[in-house]
């Protein structure tokens, strides 16, 4: 495991980690085989995330991971990516759906928040990332940002790492944002293995990724904390209360 998780194992990358872990289980007496198989990945290009309006709150938002000296998974990360995230441009406005789940979306429709065509600030935790993303784009938004709470899984709960077990104010969670409960796997290969020469969806045709932009934020500002305190500032201010930054 020591071996394994010494360097970040990037999606599609050589075979080295195969062939180790094959030659470890062959050296221990058991049968193994390295099969191939070709599946949709995506990679990310470009990532800007910045408050451009009003004026006063322009500012670019930290998408930037940090690092620990004698760890060098950190020191040269994989770029931010929740995987199958659309590609986009989307300039609108936030709305804070806490861990959004359709229950908090529903909340906010009641509450006479507008969602369409805004980009959901949503927390980790409760339900599975790509469930958040299903449930903002089926209630009609437009992006979706996705940051690490601090009372899930951070200072709050003990000593961050490397002091401690705890997730650090500028680390980003990674991982895919496809929509599981309509099929998991390979998005073109659905119910069968995605092998060279295998029928395969187009991507048009594919119905568990989503068509929106999704980005990883850190809890850490200026990020989602900056986001959160503009998001609730606006929400005050239209709901006719005081408004209270601190």
């Amino acid at each position: 495991m020591r071996w394994a998780s010494a360097v970040e194992q990037r999606r599609a990358s050589d075979y080295e980690t195969a062939l180790y872990t094959a030659h470890q289980w062959e050296s221990y007496g058991i049968k193994a085989e390295v099969v191939e198989y070709y599946t949709l990945l995506s990679y990310p290009v470009h990532r800007r995330l910045a408050i451009v309006s009003p004026e006063q709150s322009a500012q670019e938002l930290n998408l930037t991971e940090g690092s620990v000296a004698d760890d060098s998974c950190t020191t040269d990360p994989t770029a931010l990516l929740l995987a199958y995230s659309a590609t986009g441009n989307v300039t609108a406005s936030v709305v804070y759906a806490n861990f959004g789940t359709q229950q908090d979306f529903e909340w906010l429709a009641s509450s006479n928040v507008s969602l369409g065509g805004k980009i959901a600030l949503v927390r980790y935790g409760a339900n599975m990332r790509g469930l958040k993303v299903m449930a903002a784009e089926k209630n009609g938004m437009a992006g979706v940002l996705i940051y690490s709470d601090p009372n899930e899984d951070g200072f709050t709960r003990g000593p961050v790492y490397p002091e401690g077990f705890y997730r650090p104010e500028d680390s980003f969670q990674r991982g895919s944002v496809n929509y599981i409960p309509l099929y998991s796997g390979d998005p073109m290969t659905p119910g069968w293995a995605s092998v060279e020469g295998a029928a395969r969806l187009t991507y048009e045709e594919v119905t568990n990724v989503p068509r929106v932009p999704v980005l990883p934020l850190s809890y850490g500002p200026p990020s989602s904390t900056a986001l959160w305190w503009w998001w609730w500032s606006r929400f005050q201010s239209q709901r006719g209360d005081p408004t209270s930054v601190g």
